[in-house]
């Protein structure tokens, strides 16, 4: 693992929020340690403790940076406090999060990547010197291993680890019964759109361009029309997104408040017509 020669790029994404300085204490933090660091923010107003939004976002947006590019979650991590921390390797991209069941929910039990666990031991003389920390414990362990990943010495210090914490979605995965393409809306993004678990490749897959009804389940919202990406329409439409998914949109208006959508509890189901 020849990381230290290379850009040290750093995503972070949590549910500290942006109203505290926690998140941006931790970044001055990390800037102390290895100056040369690149810290790009993904998002910091996850729903608390909610791994599976986590997941889902670091899993479909990490593609978007180079290669060697380690992805941090800080999601969960107070009631994680007795879990491991785990870096893993996927597709040239290494993730590192307490393993609270996190890592089983971003990758298929047939693709666990590898990964390495904190070693007990840290020789200290590893690491930069270092005045007394202002976080908790674990914080100053994630810190000592986002140090030695950019050392290049991860995976000669660090134990190999395979024993994933197993979680289970708070939702059933998108499914196709009959003529009816059937998902959860997973996500409520900025702009009060709703997104769905449904991939865009599989809606196009299984609608092949013919006629369809979508309505959220037990909610007066429906719409027969789909785009690509944004259009210009006063009606509801179904629309793909950057990360790859169907999300439900209405120009210039929080459709999920409108419609009163709500992560994990609402059913959207595509009908062919």
């Amino acid at each position: 693992m020849e990381i230290s020669a290379l850009m040290k790029t750093v995503t972070l994404i949590s549910d500290w929020t942006l109203q505290d300085p926690y998140i941006a204490m931790f970044k001055g933090h990390l800037l102390s340690y290895i100056p040369d660091i690149q810290i790009i923010d993904i998002t910091h107003t996850l729903k608390a403790s909610d791994i599976t939004q986590a997941a889902f976002i670091m899993r479909y947006s990490y593609h978007a940076f180079p290669k060697n590019t380690l992805h941090v979650s800080l999601s969960d991590w107070l009631r994680s406090s007795t879990y491991p921390i785990v870096c893993a390797e996927h597709d040239t991209h290494y993730f590192l999060a307490k393993d609270n069941g996190i890592f089983s929910l971003m990758f298929n039990r047939d693709e666990m990547p590898l990964a390495w666990s904190r070693p007990v031991h840290v020789d200290k003389e590893t690491l930069q010197t270092r005045e007394p920390a202002l976080f908790d414990q674990k914080i100053r362990e994630l810190i000592e291993m986002i140090e030695l990943f950019f050392s290049g010495k991860m995976n000669t210090l660090c134990p190999a680890y395979s024993s994933f914490k197993i979680a289970f979605p708070c939702h059933p995965l998108a499914s196709m019964s009959g003529n009816t393409l059937t998902g959860s809306i997973i996500y409520i993004d900025s702009a009060f759109n709703a997104v769905t678990n449904i991939p865009v490749s599989l809606f196009i897959e299984k609608m092949e361009n013919r006629p369809f009804e979508a309505r959220v389940r037990n909610k007066n919202l429906k719409t027969t029309l789909y785009y690509p990406t944004y259009h210009e329409t006063d009606e509801i439409y179904l629309r793909g997104n950057p990360l790859g998914y169907l999300e439900i949109a209405f120009n210039e208006s929080p459709i999920a408040t409108l419609a009163d959508l709500h992560v994990g509890e609402d059913t959207l189901e595509i009908m062919l017509i």
